[in-house]
């Protein structure tokens, strides 16, 4: 006989977690009729039996109708919401809550968010343990002969950091480039003002001032940055070499990441090169989370929570999850709303109200699982062509290095 596990049960029936627990106690205690067995020790799992499934459904169907409206709560954003966020970033967040059910990843690096994730690197970058971060500046570096070779007779190259993190993550090509003698700008760029001045702070502190740092706060899933290097073409000798970073598999993280990859190869010169790190599908990293920066730091770290809790939206409206997708081959980061709310925005022209359902679930961070096959063919098909690649001894991370396409990306 087949058994449900309990995630399939939540997202087959909108159920949470508890309400899951609930049943199989009861039916334990004889209260209900579903029929239940100890598959593993301290493991009960609901038998997948038509007679199961309609019992459930009788039981969600209940609980619709002894639902009434004082369950419904009513919250405001808080008066620091509108302070951080322009009013194009305000209607960016409520219009992905509203049509896809999720807080886009970037604006939770503001105001307190980049501080967390600047802790937080530095405590992956002395872990002994692989991360995605020790890894990155492990690949960059035995790859800086291959950086090397494409620099060729350049005199002068520009690294366009995308997503800058603290800076960590570029630290050590920004220092071959600046002993080779070759480095010309550091161009940073991140959607968060607190992100990119902590990356300013760090280059200079590390290279004391020696690194002409550029920061510019664009949204890079949707905007240009090509006309941020027109200066450097203002002669016709001694042109630049732009070397594009995309690090910490910052492309796994996005609903949409062959978007961002075909902007990024409409704002690259020719001979322009991008660099690209990334953790791999393996079974290791499909069960794998830790976000926390202390012991005593919540399930849900400060950057996942924290436009959660700008919303009104507190800790007792809602289940954390944390999870792999099999049917999505993806990691998810997820809140499971316990009762309904109603968020309302203020608007220029009036408000602006979402309404959301018990057993709603808001996604906070994803990261999607790809093979290296899938990662080289999903630059190719957003116009970019493999140079190099290479990846660690555990078959966990890869680095990429590769250069726009004569042939137009693909759009299919």
């Amino acid at each position: 006989m087949k058994y449900l596990t309990n995630r399939q049960i939540t997202d087959l029936y909108k159920v949470s977690f508890d309400a899951v627990r609930k049943w199989i106690n009861a039916a334990r205690e004889g209260k209900n009729e579903l029929q239940i067995a100890l598959t593993e020790p301290d493991k009960w799992q609901i038998a997948d039996t038509s007679k199961n499934h309609e019992i459930m459904k009788g039981m969600v169907a209940r609980g619709k109708t002894r639902k009434n409206r004082l369950a419904l709560k009513m919250t405001d954003p808080k008066p620091e919401f509108y302070e951080l966020y322009s009013p194009a970033q305000q209607l960016d967040i409520i219009s992905s809550i509203e049509t896809y059910r999720e807080i886009p990843l970037q604006y939770g690096y503001f105001d307190g968010g980049a501080e967390y994730w600047d802790k937080y690197a530095n405590r992956l970058l002395n872990e002994q343990s692989a991360n995605m971060l020790n890894k990155t500046v492990e690949l960059i570096a035995s790859n800086l002969a291959n950086l090397d070779r494409l620099i060729g007779n350049h005199k002068r190259v520009n690294v366009i950091d995308l997503g800058v993190g603290n800076g960590l993550p570029v630290k050590g090509l920004l220092d071959h480039l600046l002993k080779r003698g070759v480095l010309n700008r550091y161009v940073g760029i991140d959607l968060s003002h607190n992100m990119l001045e902590i990356a300013k702070q760090n280059i200079d502190r590390w290279f004391d001032g020696k690194v002409s740092v550029e920061t510019y706060a664009r949204d890079m899933t949707t905007e240009r940055f090509k006309d941020l290097l027109v200066a450097d073409y203002d002669t016709d000798t001694d042109k630049p070499l732009n070397i594009v970073t995309l690090l910490g598999a910052t492309l796994l993280n996005l609903r949409d990441p062959e978007d961002m990859l075909r902007l990024v190869r409409a704002s690259m010169m020719p001979d322009d090169v991008l660099v690209y790190t990334t953790k791999l599908d393996t079974a290791n990293a499909r069960r794998y989370f830790d976000f926390n920066t202390g012991e005593d730091a919540a399930m849900l770290a400060d950057d996942h929570r924290m436009v959660i809790e700008l919303l009104g939206i507190d800790p007792s409206m809602y289940e954390p999850e944390q999870f792999y997708d099999a049917a999505l081959r993806s990691r998810l980061i997820r809140i499971r709303l316990k009762l309904d709310v109603t968020v309302r925005f203020k608007r220029a022209g009036g408000e602006w109200r979402v309404e959301l359902n018990r057993n709603d679930t808001i996604t906070l961070w994803r990261a999607w699982h790809l093979t290296a096959r899938e990662t080289v063919d999903q630059f190719d098909q957003s116009g970019l062509r493999l140079l190099d690649a290479s990846v660690t001894p555990d078959d966990e991370y890869l680095i990429t290095i590769s250069r726009p396409s004569i042939i137009k990306p693909n759009r299919g």
